[in-house]
C-alpha cells in the first residue's frame, strides 16, 4: 500500500464555495461517493476556508477495514481561483472485530461470540 496520495487541483471557484463542498458531509459524500464505499469519517481539525483534516475509515476491495487521514488544504492560485490540495496518508489496517468470551453458553461451557 502506498504511503501517501498527494493531489492538487486548480479551481475557478471562491474558497468559501470549495470549503462548503468539502466540509458539509452531504456535499462531500455526493462529491466523493463516500457512503457508496462504506466510508466513515470524523473531523480531526478544521480551519474554515483553509484546512480540513478527517479521520477516514473504509473497507478495501478485499474486505479489510482501513483507517487513514484525508487532509484538504485550500489556497489561492496564480489565476485568482483556488488551489485544492488533497493529501491521503497514515494508512493502517484495522484489526478485525475482537471475539468476546461468553460465560453462559447453551451447553454450559465457555464459548466465543463476535463483538457487535
Amino acid at each position: 500500500m502506498s504511503d501517501q496520495i498527494d493531489l492538487e487541483f486548480d479551481l475557478d471557484e471562491p474558497a468559501d464555495k470549495v470549503w462548503r463542498a468539502i466540509s458539509e458531509p452531504e456535499l462531500r459524500e455526493r462529491w466523493l461517493g463516500a457512503n457508496d464505499n462504506g466510508v466513515d469519517c470524523e473531523v480531526l481539525e478544521a480551519q474554515p476556508d483553509r484546512l480540513l483534516r478527517l479521520g477516514w475509515r473504509e473497507t478495501s476491495p478485499q474486505g479489510e477495514r482501513i483507517a487513514s487521514t484525508v487532509t484538504f488544504v485550500i489556497g489561492a492560485n496564480a489565476e485568482g481561483g483556488v488551489r485544492l490540495r488533497i493529501i491521503h496518508d497514515d494508512f493502517m489496517t484495522l484489526a478485525p472485530e475482537p471475539a468476546l468470551l461468553a460465560n453462559d453458553p447453551p451447553n454450559g461451557q465457555w464459548g466465543m461470540q463476535w463483538a457487535a
